[in-house]
């Protein structure tokens, strides 16, 4: 399993979204307040660090991510590798539109935004994601002319 290279793509793309969760993806000034925009919350960034907002559609889509990463990784034996080809290529829809969805929400919120590094690692999964469907379809294509050689 680990001595694959498309179990550690996706080791490193269910690391990076994990993150996520810790990991302001934005700085916002709002009102003369400043704010931090994660996956799964709004907060404002004073003493107490105030609670404003939950971020469902993010938060749902990020734990999605997460799963179908988690089990894709574990589906690497020959009669499971379509369906990891699959849930891969699920995967990397969901993080495309986890970018869409991050982008919707700051342009709903009239503010001034500064992007922090996290922003970037929905479209670093993307990227890890595609090298890694790529990997187990060469995979697959091994499989299959090795069960053809027989």
């Amino acid at each position: 399993m680990i001595q694959r290279i498309q179990t550690l793509f996706l080791l490193c793309a269910l690391v990076l979204t994990g993150l996520l969760y810790f990991l302001p993806i934005a700085n916002i000034t709002l009102d003369g307040s400043q704010c931090s925009y994660f996956v799964s919350k709004m907060i404002e960034n004073n003493e107490t660090h105030n609670f404003i907002q939950w971020n469902i559609m993010t938060l749902v889509a990020n734990s999605i991510i997460i799963l179908t990463t988690f089990i894709s990784i574990f589906l690497f034996k020959k009669k499971f590798l379509p369906l990891q080809i699959r849930l891969s290529i699920f995967n990397s829809i969901l993080n495309l539109g986890l970018i869409v969805l991050i982008w919707v929400q700051t342009k709903n919120i009239d503010a001034i935004w500064e992007f922090k590094i996290a922003s970037v690692f929905p479209l670093i999964n993307f990227i890890l994601i595609w090298i890694a469907i790529r990997s187990i379809v060469q995979d697959y294509k091994v499989l299959k002319s090795l069960d053809r050689i027989r």
